[in-house]
């Protein structure tokens, strides 16, 4: 014969096992704004695309001509007025434009020797100035 358990307890005594369920305010994610991120080099066909190109306020893009050798650095501002920086580029290292600024100019090179000469001619110009200041505090100090 199975004896119960739960016999021993008065179920008249004791206190109902119920107890009202309170829900925990549950914590509040804020999922982040998704990254609209905008492809690592745009490109365009000419000025024209570059205009052609729309903008969103607060925005900047960076354009790529695919036809010429030029970037635009396109940016809207919070009203949405757009402004255009046009940037030339070269390939640095390529033969025909290693260096534009030297290749637009005339350069003339000194030689060493000339370098040389030149430095002694300065060298010499500032011992005889020495000796000028020198000589003029030796007779300001005579007639004072």
């Amino acid at each position: 014969m199975a004896t119960n358990p739960y016999a021993q307890y008065n179920t008249q005594t004791q206190q109902p096992l119920y107890t009202p369920y309170v829900q925990a305010p549950m914590p509040q994610f804020q999922m982040p704004a998704p990254q609209c991120r905008q492809p690592d080099m745009i490109w365009v066909q000419g000025e024209a695309g570059m205009k052609a190109y729309m903008m969103a306020p607060n925005t900047r893009a960076i354009l790529w001509d695919q036809d010429n050798p030029v970037i635009y650095i396109k940016t809207a501002d919070a009203n949405g007025v757009v402004s255009v920086k046009t940037l030339d580029y070269t390939e640095r290292g390529s033969e025909q434009n290693a260096n534009p600024v030297i290749a637009n100019a005339e350069v003339e090179f000194v030689t060493k020797q000339d370098f040389e000469a030149m430095k002694d001619g300065f060298q010499r110009q500032i011992n005889r100035l020495g000796s000028q200041i020198n000589n003029m505090r030796n007779k300001g100090g005579q007639n004072g």
